[in-house]
């Protein structure tokens, strides 16, 4: 009987972390989205300002310490990253 109560009670927890965890991965779904809307709407000077910038990074570092650089530094998802340090290649 014990041992049914605690089955209970750890599948009714597991079930209420995993909604947890999808509601929240949808909400981060949804600010990656708004992050790259918002990136996409910055004048000229800034992206010029960030392909100099990763520019002079891909000649002192490697591609991969580059798009580490972008993803913590500047909130740029690992495709996001890869593709501005391949396009500037």
């Amino acid at each position: 009987m014990l041992y049914e109560i605690a089955t209970f009670i750890s599948a009714t927890a597991a079930f209420f972390l995993a909604i947890s965890v999808r509601n929240l991965q949808g909400k981060v779904d949804v600010l990656r989205k708004e992050n790259l809307k918002l990136r996409t709407q910055i004048d000229g000077d800034y992206q010029s300002a960030l392909e100099e910038e990763v520019k002079r990074l891909l000649q002192s570092s490697s591609d991969i310490e580059v798009i580490k650089f972008l993803r913590s530094e500047k909130g740029f998802s690992l495709l996001e990253a890869k593709q501005l340090v391949d396009s500037l290649k």
